[in-house]
C-alpha cells in the first residue's frame, strides 16, 4: 500500500509542465481588422502538411503568394 501511495506522490510531483487549450472568446473579424499593424491579401500556393511537432502533433506550413 506504502509502494502505491509513494508512486502516485511521485507521479504527481513529477508533472510540473502543463499544457492547455485557448479556451477564451476569439475576436471577430472587424475587431482584429481593427486592432491589425498591418493587412494584406494573398492567396495560398502550396500547402505541406507533413510536418510533425516535438509532440507528434500534425503541423501545416503555408506558402502564400502576396
Amino acid at each position: 500500500m506504502i509502494r502505491k501511495v509513494l508512486f502516485v506522490l511521485f507521479l504527481f510531483l513529477m508533472s510540473s509542465e502543463v499544457y492547455c487549450c485557448d479556451c477564451s472568446e476569439k475576436s471577430s473579424i472587424g475587431e482584429n481588422w481593427e486592432k491589425a499593424s498591418q493587412v494584406f491579401v494573398g492567396k495560398v500556393v502550396k500547402v505541406d502538411s507533413s510536418l510533425y511537432s516535438e509532440y507528434g502533433q500534425k503541423m501545416y506550413s503555408y506558402t502564400i503568394k502576396i
